[in-house]
């Protein structure tokens, strides 16, 4: 019997998989498009239908349904092969391991829950005119609560918990979802109670919309209570990982591909109101700072990010953080700046159009960054030496050379000094950087010059491609790779996770040709290789023979190399035959 993973592949063509996210056109037999990890003008993302693969020749992704849906989705595999199967009709209970059939129900139940509490958070909504009409008063629309799914949880200690118990939702399995908060001392009857009451309800979703957990904002704003916060989130969870999930994401990812950027904002009622103006790929963070890899989901649809940060010291604070992570990830970082007191909310509540207009005049991070130091320090001294303390960094972030040099030619403008100056500044904080970089550009350079290399890559790269189709001849060319590299074949050979890349390129460049005389020449050019590099191994032995005046050896070795050479000789007379 086929292992669930295995069935999930033989239902799922990989076209079918990959064709909502990407435009695919017939190159050969292939199909090619722009590749949805990153940015590029010339489709360089192949989809093989035969071998039901993906590769992407710019920037190194491939793999099979499972990886891509990974990627995409920014799913773990497991996610990855629940969702599969259901779209695949493969029923995984039957399949799945026993050691896993209590996480997964453990895990069903857990979504459930959540599924309820919203349906509940949004039911209970109308009953509650004051909270409605806070909605409202906010500037959020029926329609956008509609979209939301947002909720109201009524002040009471057990109203969620008394409903999820009657619907057959263990407390266990209430608490493990975030909804309920244990009360440990009680241990009675009650030890059980709500963790989100009298607060507007935002459903947190992952990037396929199953609701994962909730922030709740507080209303009224219960002004004898200074303890109260003003936002509750759902605590990390087996569903809920915070540092994954971007609010919005999952209504935000296709208009990002669309724009092509994806405007971030803090706070949730900033996502809806920035939505509700038309501005649909926006983001937000949701009860944590930004990472890496909230990055890394807005990276698979675009390079291009706007900051919409509220304009106080915090915000500021976190809008460097998050710029900082965005020039490592090699994105570029645009900021649009609002008044103090305001936030996009408040803008697009005001004035839907001029929150739009705002958007369409971003200004870049480290532009925007000088005039900030330039109103805050009048002493022209201070100014430049804070420019050069705290913008500076980030423009040592900044992987492209021509987009630096831009930046080191603005800041010396404003700087009113030579583009010199910034520059060894600017190499004085980037030393250690560049100096590794070079360092792997220099290695990089001087393996791709190996020729011997180079042909041994080409020759597995066949030999990988025709395995299914002809073992024979992948045995034969592994064979006569094995004879020439005797004990370097684990050096000399490509790592297997570059096997789906080799495949492709041999795909590609060897379809139309006579495989048979191919390999026969390149199998004469790896002799070739292999001599020149003998005869450079003899020479250098030679000399040293020779520095150390052993007359014996150097004979012996005199000998070898004529040896040698007439081998070459005899290698270079039978190619040009």
């Amino acid at each position: 019997m086929n292992s669930p993973v295995q069935e999930i592949k033989e239902r799922l063509p990989i076209v079918d998989v990959i064709s909502p996210y990407v435009k695919l056109e017939r190159s050969g037999i292939h199909l090619r498009g722009r590749c949805p990890f990153h940015n590029e003008k010339t489709p360089s993302f192949f989809v093989s239908p035969e071998r039901n693969t993906f590769h992407c020749f710019g920037c190194g992704k491939g793999g099979d349904v499972f990886s891509f849906t990974q990627d995409i989705e920014g799913l773990s595999f497991k996610e990855t092969l629940i969702m599969l199967a259901d779209r695949a009709g493969v029923k995984l209970e039957k399949n799945f391991p026993t050691k896993n059939e209590g996480e997964k129900e453990n895990n069903d139940s857990i979504d459930r829950a959540l599924e309820l509490a919203t349906k509940y958070y949004r039911a209970v909504l109308p009953k509650f005119p004051n909270a409605l009409a806070y909605i409202h008063s906010r500037g959020i629309s029926d329609l956008s609560i509609t979209n939301f799914r947002i909720g109201y949880a009524p002040e009471g200690w057990r109203n969620l918990s008394i409903l999820l118990s009657s619907k057959g939702i263990s407390e266990e399995v209430q608490e493990k979802a975030g909804l309920v908060i244990r009360n440990i001392k009680s241990g009675g009857e009650n030890a059980y109670y709500d963790r989100f009451r009298g607060r507007v309800m935002f459903p947190i979703a992952n990037p396929q919309g199953k609701i994962v957990g909730f922030s709740g904002r507080v209303f009224p704003e219960n002004k004898n209570d200074t303890t109260a916060a003003k936002y509750v989130n759902s605590p990390e969870t087996p569903v809920y990982n915070k540092s994954r999930i971007l609010f919005g994401y999952d209504k935000a990812k296709q208009a990002i591909a669309r724009a092509k950027r994806a405007v971030l904002v803090e706070g949730q009622m900033d996502l809806v109101m920035s939505h509700q103006s038309g501005v649909e790929e926006t983001v937000a963070v949701s009860g944590t700072a930004l990472t890496a890899y909230h990055l890394s989901l807005i990276k698979r649809f675009t390079n291009n990010i706007v900051l919409a940060f509220d304009a106080d010291s915090a915000g500021f604070k976190a809008a460097e953080r998050a710029v900082g992570l965005a020039f490592d990830a090699d994105m570029d970082v645009s900021v649009v700046r609002m008044a103090k007191g305001m936030d996009p909310a408040d803008i697009a509540r005001a004035d839907e159009s001029a929150w739009r207009e705002l958007l369409k005049h971003p200004k870049h991070f480290i532009e925007m960054y000088i005039d900030v130091l330039r109103e805050e320090f009048a002493d022209d001294r201070v100014f430049k030496k804070e420019v050069g303390v705290r913008v500076l960094p980030y423009v040592a972030k900044i992987k492209s050379s021509i987009d630096r040099s831009h930046f080191v030619a603005m800041i010396a403008r404003r700087l009113s000094v030579r583009e010199e100056t910034v520059l060894e500044d600017l190499q004085k904080i980037s030393a250690a950087t560049e100096n590794t970089a070079y360092k792997e550009r220099v290695n990089f350079s001087k393996e791709a010059k190996d020729r011997k290399k180079e042909i041994t890559k080409i020759l597995f790269s066949i030999a990988l491609w025709q395995k299914d189709k002809n073992t024979e001849f992948y045995e034969n060319i592994m064979n006569e790779l094995r004879q020439r590299l005797k004990g370097e074949t684990e050096t000399d050979l490509p790592a297997e996770e570059e096997y789906n890349h080799l495949i492709f390129e041999a795909e590609l460049g060897y379809r139309d040709r006579d495989l048979e005389n191919e390999t026969k020449d390149l199998l004469r050019n790896l002799d070739q290789e292999i001599s020149k590099e003998n005869l450079k191994r003899l020479t250098e032995e030679l000399h040293n023979a020779e520095r150390e005046k052993e007359n014996d050896k150097v004979k012996e070795l005199l000998r070898d190399i004529q040896k040698e050479k007439k081998n070459l000789e005899s290698l270079l007379v039978e190619s040009q035959s």
